[in-house]
């Protein structure tokens, strides 16, 4: 769950930033690391010959870069990766960022361009409420009806049409409601089950068929206990705000924290 900074602060939301600790953990392969290079050379010793034997991550990706224009000529991006940075180049990349390629669909050739354009200006700054991330939906709320707005908990939407007003009509579960203005926020599969005349352009329009997904999931737990520290020593152990990336389990990003 992300928010601007801007938001928080148009809400007088208090927040504690995070240290982000440089030395964060590394591990793919049952090797864990605490730089990139190391766990290049140690996991992936393949990439130590050939073409990238003396290339950084940054390097192998500033490559794969260069080749943005050939990206069209390939059927996925696993085809694409595979072909310039080798499959053991992609194998890095997937263990690196935690985005996996083939998983759950193919994706096309030119989702890396934009998956580094989404991440250009990410500065993984974390912060967090200091009341708890709940203030910010309560924050939310209190404007929307302050200025109005009606919720409605369990109304699920069955169409979306327009009236003969020229206004937006919504049938949900027990109600009917007609607006001027509409803004959809429904995630691209649920959407493709609502009927209706608005529905229906959206669901044909060529913006929202090239909208596509990645699947993941955010959970948050509990201990009474620091396990991460009292049960593991050297690379495996996490102080507190210490990142831990893996993509042998379901976890991926781990950043423990009191």
């Amino acid at each position: 769950m992300f928010f601007s900074r801007e938001l928080l602060k148009r809400f007088n939301i208090s927040i504690s930033y995070l240290a982000k600790n440089n030395n964060d953990r590394l591990e793919a392969r049952g090797v864990f690391a605490t730089d990139r290079q190391t766990l290049k050379e140690k996991a992936f010793p393949s990439l130590n010959y050939g073409r990238f034997q003396n290339s950084t991550y940054q390097q192998l990706m500033r490559y794969l870069f260069s080749k943005g224009k050939e990206a069209a000529k390939f059927a996925s991006l696993t085809d694409f990766m595979s072909e310039y940075i080798t499959p053991e180049g992609l194998q890095l990349f997937s263990h690196l960022t935690g985005f996996i390629p083939h998983y759950a669909r193919r994706y096309d050739a030119q989702t890396i361009r934009d998956f580094a354009i989404a991440e250009a200006n990410f500065k993984f700054n974390y912060s967090r409420p200091d009341s708890g991330l709940s203030s910010i939906t309560h924050a939310l709320k209190l404007s929307a009806t302050a200025k109005g707005a009606k919720l409605y908990k369990n109304e699920e939407i069955k169409v979306i049409a327009e009236n003969q007003e020229n206004q937006f009509e919504l049938k949900t579960t027990n109600l009917t409601v007609t607006a001027n203005k509409l803004v959809v926020a429904v995630p691209p599969n649920p959407l493709k089950r609502i009927k209706g005349s608005v529905a229906e352009k959206i669901q044909t329009d060529s913006i929202f068929k090239s909208v596509q997904f990645v699947m993941a999931f955010k959970g948050f737990a509990v201990f009474e206990k620091a396990w991460w520290q009292l049960n593991s020593t050297g690379s495996r152990y996490l102080a507190g705000e210490q990142e831990m990336l893996s993509t042998s389990d379901c976890l991926g990003f781990i950043f423990p924290y009191k």
